[in-house]
């Protein structure tokens, strides 16, 4: 018997049709139960649970935090009925914000990076504020994209997010530092293709 043939798939084409099944798995039942009425795309609970709150970002904020930020904006933004404007801090003038990144807000309320590693964060709230906070790697876009995570959002695939309905949002309030115990990080999603 010929040990060489790989049963005619790679790597990329198993991750490919895995990531559609499971897409599909999860989906699925949503659509087959979902009436019109229901408006899962229209959230009306979730938006109002987010509404008046202004993504901020520091005024000398670096590229890591600006993408963060845009990240954060794009995916909860799909909650609200318009979008969450991103300002800089100094142009701040709301009630409710995320704070993301090194802000002097997060100064002011004593968000101490001692204990932060390269790739970790901080979650701090403070009222209706919160603050996300990364060590000098990529740590804030970690903790947006835990954050994310921790509201009941999903990428299943690539191109494709599964934006949660309103019975399932949860805007966490949640403090801590957050240290990832592993120190590499990589999909194939580039890979895949569209």
């Amino acid at each position: 018997m010929n040990n060489d043939k790989n049963n005619g798939i790679n790597r990329i084409e198993f991750l490919k049709k895995s990531g559609l099944l499971a897409a599909g798995v999860s989906i699925l039942p949503r659509f087959l139960n979902a009436k019109p009425e229901d408006g899962n795309y229209n959230n009306n609970e979730a938006a109002s649970k987010i509404s008046g709150y202004q993504i901020v970002i520091s005024s000398r904020t670096d590229s890591i935090e600006k993408q963060a930020a845009s990240e954060f904006q794009q995916y909860v933004s799909k909650l609200a009925l318009s979008e969450i404007p991103v300002v800089a801090e100094k142009d701040y003038k709301g009630r409710k914000a995320i704070y993301i990144g090194k802000t002097n807000y997060a100064k002011s309320q004593k968000v101490d990076l001692a204990g932060v590693e390269g790739d970790g964060y901080i979650y701090k709230s403070t009222g209706d504020n919160l603050i996300i906070v990364g060590g000098n790697k990529k740590g804030v876009l970690y903790g947006v994209y835990d954050f994310l995570e921790g509201m009941g959002f999903r990428k299943l695939a690539p191109g494709f997010v599964y934006v949660p309905i309103e019975k399932e949002i949860k805007f966490i309030k949640i403090n801590g530092v957050f240290n990832p115990s592993i120190t590499y990080r990589t999909t194939s999603y580039g890979q895949m293709g569209g």
